[in-house]
């Protein structure tokens, strides 16, 4: 019942232009942003040792149409991903950087109430992430996209914290079936605090 209530109050807000809907609080399709990132206390679990990592860069996303509900939501297709940071405990000073894979993944902003809006984000990101080490740069990449999560009042986010809902696991690209290490949690704060 929820549901419908929203899909009604949706559409009496709703004018559509060439099936471009308009007067919502959803971001128009084909509009772009570039969204600072910071992430604190990032943990990376490999060979058994646990290091945590701080982090910051950038998310370029253009807003898409979301056939699936074309009223209710829009996808976020990534156009650039990335983040470095440098290890702030475990054995051994190390630096991580972490840049958007070729995985053919689309975030989703939902819209979860019309008025006052609230919105559900979801994050998807598939992405490469490079060590250094004291030997040599180590290289793994996403066995499945991160998924984030956030709930919004407005878009774009203003710092509001995203949460990982599954741990990452990394792997070589050339041998996807072996682990090399996860990762737990990926506190990820997205946009500029209003």
């Amino acid at each position: 019942m929820r549901t419908l209530g929203l899909v009604v109050a949706c559409a009496a807000l709703l004018v559509t232009t060439a099936g471009q809907a308009v007067g919502t609080p959803l971001p128009p399709v084909g509009q772009e942003f570039e969204l600072p990132l910071a992430v604190q206390g990032l943990t990376v679990v490999q060979d058994g040792v646990e290091r945590t990592y701080d982090a910051t860069g950038t998310w370029k996303v253009k807003v898409e149409a979301n056939p699936d509900a074309p009223l209710t939501s829009v996808l976020l297709d990534t156009n650039g991903f990335r983040l470095d940071g440098r290890s702030t405990s475990g054995p051994g000073a190390r630096t991580i950087a972490i840049r958007q894979d070729n995985t053919d993944t689309r975030s989703v902003l939902r819209l979860t109430q019309a008025f006052p809006p609230k919105f559900e984000q979801l994050m998807v990101m598939g992405f490469t992430t490079v060590f250094d080490q004291a030997r040599s740069p180590l290289t793994m990449v996403t066995r499945e996209p991160a998924r984030l999560m956030a709930t919004l009042t407005k878009f774009p986010p203003t710092g509001e914290l995203f949460m990982l809902r599954n741990p990452v696991t990394l792997v070589d690209l050339n041998n996807p079936a072996a682990t090399l290490a996860t990762i737990p949690t990926f506190p990820t704060m997205v946009g500029v605090p209003a």
